[in-house]
Order: C-alpha cells, then sequence, then structure tokens
C-alpha cells in the first residue's frame, strides 16, 4: 500500500540525492539537463518553484516503512485551456514494481477532484525508448496525442517525444464518476 503526500522540508534532501546520483538524467527528459548545484541551493530552488500558481509536487511513500519511493510533479498551467503537465520520477529500487502506475493513478485523481483551478486535460511526455513510462501512463488511461520529432538528443542518438493526454471526462469513465 502507497500514500501520497506533498513532501516536506526534509523530504527535500532525498529528492536531491535521487537527482545528484541518476546516472541517466538525461534519457528521461529532453529539457537542458544542468549542474544540480548544493543541497541548499536545489532546496530553495524547490521552494520557489513550489510558491507558482499551478505548480505541485508529491511523493509516494511505503505506507508501512515510510519510505520514499518516487516523486511526481505538475506544472505550466494553462488557463486557457485547463490543462497541465506531469512528470514523474522513481529511483532505480522502486523501477519494475507498479509503484509508478500507482503514484500517477493517484495523483492523477487527485488533481481532477481538486477544485482550485480547474483542470480538463493532464498531459505528459516521454522519450519513444521509455516503454515503462508509456505503460505506466496508457495504464492510466491516457492516449497517444503524437509525437515531436528527434526531440530527444542523447549522445549521438536521436528519439522522437511521445505526448499523451488524459481529459477529464475520460477520466471520469474510467472511474465510474462525476466529479
Amino acid at each position: 500500500m502507497y500514500l501520497l503526500e506533498k513532501p516536506a522540508r526534509p523530504d527535500f534532501s532525498t529528492i536531491y540525492n535521487w537527482k545528484k546520483n541518476e546516472a541517466n538524467h538525461g534519457y528521461f527528459t529532453c529539457r537542458p539537463v544542468k549542474e544540480i548545484g548544493s543541497v541548499d541551493e536545489y532546496i530553495d530552488k524547490l521552494e520557489a518553484w513550489m510558491a507558482v500558481p499551478g505548480n505541485m509536487i508529491r511523493e509516494i511513500k511505503d505506507s508501512g516503512s515510510n519510505e520514499m519511493l518516487g516523486e511526481i510533479r505538475a506544472f505550466d498551467y494553462n488557463p486557457r485551456n485547463q490543462s497541465l503537465e506531469i512528470g514523474f520520477y522513481l529511483p532505480e529500487k522502486a523501477r519494475g514494481k507498479k509503484i509508478g502506475a500507482a503514484l500517477v493513478k493517484a495523483f492523477v485523481t487527485e488533481i481532477f477532484r481538486a477544485t482550485e483551478q480547474p483542470i480538463n486535460k493532464i498531459y505528459a511526455t516521454t522519450s519513444e525508448i521509455n516503454i515503462a513510462s508509456q505503460k505506466v501512463l496508457v495504464k492510466n488511461g491516457f492516449i497517444l496525442d503524437g509525437k515531436n520529432r528527434e526531440h530527444y538528443w542523447i549522445k549521438e542518438n536521436r528519439y522522437d517525444q511521445f505526448v499523451y493526454s488524459i481529459l477529464k471526462k475520460e477520466w471520469q469513465k474510467m472511474n465510474q464518476t462525476t466529479v
């Protein structure tokens, strides 16, 4: 069983260590990969990021051990079309255990049930070679909208970026609810 929670300041160090020690960080993003800096700099930046309206971060924890297993974020809220993007991360030891699917399901549910800002669509992007993330999204009802060609440049290789989304009405139908 898992818990989805807003991380507390002491948890930021764990997230920092995941980022700092992830050997393949460049494989998980098409955005510029920057030096992470010190833990204090990272925490300051994370707190500033969290203060931006529409930005959210949650951690998934094992309900028995209380161990942090991963994180998920929402960002780039667009009030015009009521959409936002999500991105999730699991450290290597948590991968392949269906934790990602639980994380995305709980977070999407929280977002679509929230009333602070209306959300019609949640979208996520991933590299064509990140099959695990694609499976997590599809399992949670996300539909492949399209791709951005050669959007990921990893070493000498070029990969397409896949764009997935789920609409609130699709989520409601999947969950038999009238949120």
